[in-house]
């Protein structure tokens, strides 16, 4: 069953489903908890798409090189987009030749603040407890007959999120269930003890959350463009188009114009992992040739998988460096099993937990799924177009890149 996350006519719109807008989305990624990362290549950005179909920017906005935080720093036509278990996220930045890093921090508390108040008498809330227009805390005591003073608490927490307290603080309070932490971007916490008489006491102690820092940087890559391995920006790229991370933080690069398939660790240290001058051979390492690889995905076990466009197959590399063709041939459309198959022009790979490798058949306007066996067949898709509905009665228009969740949903960057 295919349908709309988000997104409607080219152009350039945050907002949530069909409301949103990209120009060009061309690379996918999903994390672990559903949120969707989108290279929007001629918007010069990445985007942020929750499960409930959100999309916001993360980082970038006109074409350039910047590092920097969120909307300040500047991609130049983002290609490729993979996220790591920790929640970075990996660019390959097609025109800047480099890769870049986003970092996600939490960010220093905004604000902490604490209230002791004697209930009975007549309470005026310190100043300052309206620190943003997305945080407001609000407190009111009002004085009542004997000891049935009444304590009213109001709290927004960056507009997510309002509770409303009231309680008899001659009584031994307890919080309900879960309002002490709110999706992680607030903490409350209330006591009141008992005391003699009317001396109860409301001690609020609250924490506000900076919201989360997001921090672009260059992994590796000097922007301009060649071939060289090495550390950092002593290395280069030619056009680096797809992006990929394993469990271990390595991130494998398809060199699209240098016709290799990079590897980079944690350390920002490049290497050659396959490939050589531009042709079609399998082999080992330098020995095995590509031509125009575009996507690239890693398995649990650190298998690499090519989508090797001109080549109109599917590679994949092992953990030593051997290169073998796992489907396709001459350029066309058969499903079947490995060399009996035909891709035209894959442009995008993603593998699941059981070994399925998921293709975006660029040319062919198709979602192809390659089993561990290395059978070929159709998940969805037919003629070019644009339609929800189920298998071959949905069409796409150019799928580019192609990301797969832990549920085995397939996420599709419908490029045109």
């Amino acid at each position: 069953m295919v349908s709309t996350l988000a997104g409607s006519a080219s152009g350039y719109a945050d907002g949530t489903g069909t409301s949103a807008q990209f120009n060009s989305p061309i690379g996918v990624a999903v994390d672990g908890a559903g949120n969707v990362y989108v290279a929007d290549r001629n918007n010069h950005r990445i985007r942020k798409i929750t499960a409930s179909g959100v999309v916001s920017t993360l980082a970038g906005s006109a074409s350039g090189y910047t590092d920097g935080t969120g909307t300040s720093a500047k991609f130049k036509y983002p290609s490729g987009v993979a996220v790591d278990g920790a929640g970075n996220v990996y660019v390959g930045d097609y025109f800047n030749h480099r890769i870049r890093k986003i970092t996600l921090s939490a960010g220093s508390a905004e604000t902490t603040e604490t209230i002791t108040a004697n209930v009975c008498d007549s309470y005026t809330s310190p100043s300052g407890k309206t620190w943003t227009t997305s945080n407001t805390y609000s407190d009111t005591i009002a004085n009542t007959a004997g000891c049935d003073s009444v304590i009213t608490v109001n709290l927004t927490v960056r507009n997510k999120t309002t509770e409303t307290i009231t309680a008899n603080v001659c009584d031994t309070y307890t919080s309900p269930s879960g309002r002490h932490t709110w999706f992680g971007t607030g903490i409350y916490k209330d006591t009141i003890p008992n005391a003699a008489g009317c001396d109860s006491i409301l001690t609020i102690n609250l924490t506000v959350i900076a919201t989360p820092v997001v921090t672009v940087s260059t992994l590796a890559g000097s922007g301009t463009s060649g071939y060289t391995d090495g550390t950092g920006t002593s290395a280069q790229f030619k056009n680096p188009y797809g992006v990929a991370v394993d469990g271990a933080g390595n991130v494998y690069v398809a060199d699209r114009y240098n016709h290799r398939i990079r590897k980079i660790t944690t350390s920002g240290v490049v290497s050659t992992l396959a490939g050589s001058s531009q042709g079609y051979t399998d082999g080992t390492g330098t020995s095995a040739q590509f031509y125009n690889p575009t996507g690239v995905a890693v398995d649990g076990a650190g298998n690499v998988y090519v989508a090797d466009l001109s080549n109109h197959r599917i590679r994949k590399i092992t953990t030593s460096g051997v290169v073998s063709t796992l489907a396709g041939s001459t350029s066309g459309y058969a499903d079947g099993t490995g060399t009996s198959a035909q891709f035209n022009n894959p442009s995008g790979v993603a593998v699941d937990g059981a070994g399925n490798v998921y293709v975006a058949d660029l040319s062919n306007h198709r979602i192809r799924k390659i089993t561990a066996l290395g059978v070929v067949s159709t998940l969805a898709g037919s003629t070019y177009g644009y339609a929800d509905g189920t298998g071959t009665s949905a069409s796409f228009d150019k799928p580019y890149g192609v990301a797969v969740d832990g549920a085995g949903n397939v996420y599709v960057a419908d490029l045109s």
